[in-house]
């Protein structure tokens, strides 16, 4: 969704609401689509004393894969991002602004890129999950498997040959 800001950057002390969704479906993370549904964004765009300012709060339901077990999960996200905008091109500022070009701004891609930089790089199902057993791959949060639990590193095996001949 491609927003105008021309006015807001010509004239001081004016300001846009935001109450839109976004939509990110079409993004894909390992064959699971993260973002099935839109993503709320309410706030705020607003020039004051001839600084441009967006505000807004994001709100969706996160779907992805335990990291460590694979089971399918869905979370409720809120998020809050700030951003200042400028409008003249090649500037060099010392803190970090967005450059809106042509006074329109791209609200997909400015909250697809915050959101993805938001999120944590490693998902899980619970804080405590267990993963899936490296022998037989049976999700361990279900409970114990049968699979033999002495595991040998396999750069010490010559040395368990040598025990096990040795009795």
């Amino acid at each position: 969704m491609m927003l105008d800001l021309r006015q807001i950057f010509e004239v001081p002390d004016t300001s846009m609401e935001l109450d839109t969704a976004v939509s990110l479906s079409s993004i894909d993370f390992h064959g699971v689509h993260p973002f099935e549904t839109p993503i709320s964004v309410k706030g705020r765009i607003e020039n004051r004393l001839g600084v441009v300012t967006v505000q807004c709060e994001v709100a969706f339901t996160l779907h992805y894969l335990c990291d460590r077990c694979l089971k399918e999960e869905y979370k409720d996200c809120r998020m809050q991002f700030s951003h200042v905008l400028t409008n003249e091109p090649n500037v060099d500022f010392s803190d970090d602004r967005i450059e809106v070009q042509g006074n329109s701004l791209d609200l997909d891609d400015l909250m697809m890129n915050d959101i993805l930089l938001e999120l944590p790089t490693k998902l899980l199902c619970r804080d405590d999950c267990r993963g899936l057993c490296p022998e037989c791959g049976k999700n361990l949060n279900d409970g114990t498997c049968s699979c033999q639990k002495e595991t040998v590193d396999p750069r010490l095996a010559v040395l368990k040959q040598l025990l096990d001949h040795h009795d």
